[in-house]
């Protein structure tokens, strides 16, 4: 192979491995903003997600999530850092690191819970565009603690400037004024 072959195929890997790091972080952003619809958009329709909670299709599995979350948290962010893919021509598969935090509702009061964790997946590319085609969460580790009665800084914030579930996150009021 010529050297322009080689580094042809050397930039089709990295941009592979860039639009691979977007779906994982856009799946974070979904999960986080309890945006249904974006993200089943990041699956391929025959795809299947496996969080240990909830296993389905990517229909199934967006609203379940969405509708879990809406009745048992009043918060979850997800935080995706150590990524490894390796690229085969239209196939991928994909290990990375999420750390997340959520506020549950509970009795007698809510708990912050962090958990860490991996996420095994599969990727295809048809027609030119990479989705997920699988998706395994696997749990690390846990902790469970009884949350502060008063939440810290976010109770003088002004309402634009707290994080909430999609529509009302002010994100989407930000990237309407484009």
């Amino acid at each position: 192979m010529s050297s322009s072959g080689v580094a042809q195929r050397e930039l089709e890997q990295l941009l592979a491995k860039q639009t691979l790091h977007e779906l994982l972080t856009a799946f974070s952003r979904g999960v986080d903003r309890l945006d249904e619809a974006a993200l089943v958009e990041l699956f391929h329709p025959d795809a299947v997600i496996d969080s240990g909670v909830i296993r389905g299709d990517p229909k199934h599995f967006a609203s379940e999530f969405v509708r879990w979350v809406r009745l048992h948290a009043r918060l979850v962010f997800h935080a995706v850092t150590n990524e490894w893919f390796q690229v085969d021509g239209p196939n991928a598969i994909g290990e990375s690191y999420v750390v997340a935090v959520s506020r549950l509702r509970g009795d007698p009061g809510e708990s912050d819970v962090l958990t860490v964790g991996r996420y095994f997946d599969r990727f295809e590319r048809r027609e030119k565009v990479w989705k997920f085609i699988e998706r395994l969460f696997v749990l690390d580790h846990s902790m469970f603690q009884t949350a502060n009665s008063e939440p810290l800084p976010e109770r003088d914030l002004p309402s634009e400037g707290r994080g909430a579930f999609a529509p009302h996150d002010p994100i989407y009021r930000f990237w309407g004024r484009r």
